[in-house]
């Protein structure tokens, strides 16, 4: 598998989503529920009241949705990986990483709000790289602004990705405070409206604008199963990490840079997460880190011993998916 995801092709495509529905099989045809949390945004608690708690009496419906969710972020989170010239050569190991990582846990496959959040996430990620290039950048960080203020429906600490746009700033443009205040601007229209929206239908509450943040400790049936799956996500992240370290200096300017990026959102999302008790919620964790993952199979050589590793931890999804 390694051998045939280390190039990028129109089939790939295909051999990409039959090989993510062949690891999460058990996980679509299994019963689940739709996952909500105290931190869901206004828009996602309104579509799983109105729309998606309907399709809780057919969970197979639900499950498939999550599953298009991830296969497409994976095609996405390649294409952003290749246009930014991460590795060498183009490929789809980051896409078969993403797919991988996410059949470690069931509650990985399940939908909620920060699955919902990824597919945000990575048109940020996208947009935030024609920054260092664009000739006119107030317009692009102002849109940028609305993006992430409309994704706090989807999840209210989703405004902390600001952050990602002020490094870009920081690491690709000289200073000049209007672009930030025009970022911070945009980032405040979508409230603006609701705001607006609120007060005319006479329900305006100012209190429910403000966050009231606690760190929660997401609970887990099996914790021994659940400290030895973080254990070597964090050892393929690390792994990775050290070989795009290693390889940094072969790569052009601009892919360093872009490479900076992939842990400025490690750590916006783990900040996230730390704010859900749900497991589930971490799933938005496992996007940054599935480009480390790729270059874990990518840099490792022999490709025997990258193909090894695949298939050890397509053996461990098999316990989880059916022993555990």
């Amino acid at each position: 598998m390694i051998k045939i995801f280390s190039k990028k092709s129109t089939v790939n495509i295909v051999v990409l989503f039959i090989y993510g529905f062949i690891l999460k099989y058990k996980y679509i045809t299994s019963d689940t529920a739709l996952v909500v949390n105290k931190s869901d945004g206004l828009f996602y608690n309104y579509i799983a009241k109105h729309f998606l708690n309907s399709l809780n009496s057919n969970t197979l419906l639900l499950n498939l949705f999550a599953y298009f969710l991830l296969f497409f972020q994976a095609l996405h989170l390649s294409n952003i990986v290749s246009a930014n010239k991460f590795f060498k050569a183009d490929n789809y190991l980051v896409g078969m990483a993403y797919l991988l990582i996410t059949s470690f846990l069931p509650q990985f496959n399940y939908l909620c709000s920060a699955l919902i959040l990824n597919s945000v996430v990575l048109i940020i990620w996208q947009q935030s790289y024609l920054i260092q290039n664009t000739k006119n950048p107030k317009t692009l960080l102002f849109n940028l602004g609305i993006i992430i203020g409309l994704s706090c429906f989807i999840q209210e600490y989703a405004l902390l990705y600001l952050a990602l746009v002020f490094y870009m700033l920081i690491t690709h443009r000289p200073f000049k405070w209007n672009e930030y205040l025009i970022t911070v601007i945009g980032s405040l229209v979508p409230f603006y409206g609701l705001m607006a929206v609120q007060f005319l239908m006479e329900q305006l509450q100012i209190k429910n604008y403000f966050f009231n943040p606690q760190i929660a400790i997401p609970s887990f049936a099996n914790k021994q199963l659940l400290f030895v799956i973080l254990m070597i996500i964090l050892g393929l992240f690390l792994f990775g990490m050290v070989n795009v370290i290693n390889n940094n200096k072969r790569l052009p300017i601009q892919s360093r840079k872009a490479w900076s990026t992939v842990f400025v959102i490690v750590f916006i999302s783990i900040i996230i997460a730390l704010f859900n008790s749900s497991v589930a919620h971490w799933v938005q964790v496992l996007l940054p880190i599935a480009t480390c993952t790729g270059a874990v199979f990518f840099y490792i050589k022999p490709i025997k011993l990258a193909s090894f590793l695949h298939w050890l931890l397509i053996g461990l999804i098999m316990y989880v998916s059916y022993f555990s």
